[in-house]
């Protein structure tokens, strides 16, 4: 039996203790998710504790401690731990989904998944001025932002990966910064600009690199049948992937940095944040610029937390 729950299942069952009630009508209203999305979280509950209904799930996380909030984080899923890999190239989104996050628009952002037992997953996403990936997420009634209290953004994030034989143009960006925005829904593009009372920036997060701090460099040819693997859960673009970075010797990774965005009072109710990575340049999307892709930053986020300061 775990000892631990992820935060969108604990938090389920938090509404259930508040409202006094396991009913699912009740519980839609409250988390705004669906009467099946409900169903199945229950599911997956009883599954981790061991118990037979709803009742007995709720009395026995409550024992066990597993309904405290310590950091009262109002980001479901915030680990990047909860998801499903699906068909898409290198684990993207929208074909993986990840719970409580979604793509904005076209965008196809990558989940990381956790490397072991316990540890985060993370959201690997690449973005210039005027072009790149986004995720945000749609926060249910209980978790909104409202007008008049003080909120805090606290996250790791990183810069890279970088295949070791991508040229260094004098231009290339080494350094990525990371955006947090709220909206009252999802926000129409990837540059919409602020307009008070709707959408606002809370901050940036900057990664400046330095020397890469880890090399992976795989060890030997991916074996056929590891191939095989790759094209059955991520198709033939994640096989050339895989065979691109064995080619290039291998993928510089640097270290994950802690950032804290300064306190920031809203005006409004919100009730959508979104995350994306920038440089400021202005690439050209028409593809006429020929080293538009080595201009680009590339990042990975995780450990995301929105609190409120009380």
């Amino acid at each position: 039996m775990t000892r631990t729950l992820p935060h969108h299942l604990a938090e389920l069952l938090r509404a259930c203790r508040e409202l006094n009630t396991t009913e699912t009508k009740a519980l839609t209203q409250r988390l705004g998710l669906s009467s099946a999305t409900v169903n199945v979280y229950f599911q997956r509950i009883a599954e981790a504790l061991g118990t037979t209904d709803r009742f007995s799930s709720v009395q026995q996380a409550f024992r066990l401690g597993m309904l405290s909030r310590p950091d009262n984080n109002l980001l479901i899923n915030s680990d990047f731990t909860e998801g499903h890999s699906g068909q898409g190239p290198g684990r993207s989104m929208p074909w993986t989904t990840v719970v409580g996050w979604a793509p904005l628009r076209e965008a196809t952002p990558q989940w990381v998944m956790p490397e072991s037992e316990g540890a985060p997953g993370a959201i690997m996403m690449w973005g210039a001025g005027d072009t790149g990936e986004a995720v945000y997420q749609r926060m249910p009634p209980a978790h909104r932002v409202y007008a008049g209290r003080t909120y805090r953004f606290s996250a790791e994030y990183r810069f890279g990966p970088v295949k070791r034989d991508w040229p260094a143009v004098p231009r290339q960006p080494m350094f990525v910064d990371f955006v947090v925005r709220l909206s009252r829904g999802p926000l129409p593009t990837y540059t919409a600009p602020d307009v008070p009372g709707e959408i606002v920036t809370l901050g940036r997060l900057h990664y400046a690199t330095r020397p890469a701090e880890r090399l992976f460099t795989p060890a030997s040819p991916p074996t056929p049948e590891y191939l095989e693997h790759l094209r059955k859960t991520g198709g033939e673009h994640a096989v050339q992937q895989e065979l691109y970075t064995h080619r290039a010797g291998g993928v510089h990774l640097w270290e994950w940095e802690w950032g804290t965005l300064e306190d920031w009072t809203s005006d409004n109710e919100y009730d959508t944040l979104t995350i994306h990575p920038t440089n400021d340049l202005i690439v050209g999307t028409d593809g006429s610029n020929k080293d538009a892709p080595l201009e680009l930053a590339w990042g990975q986020i995780r450990s995301v937390r929105l609190v409120e300061v009380v």
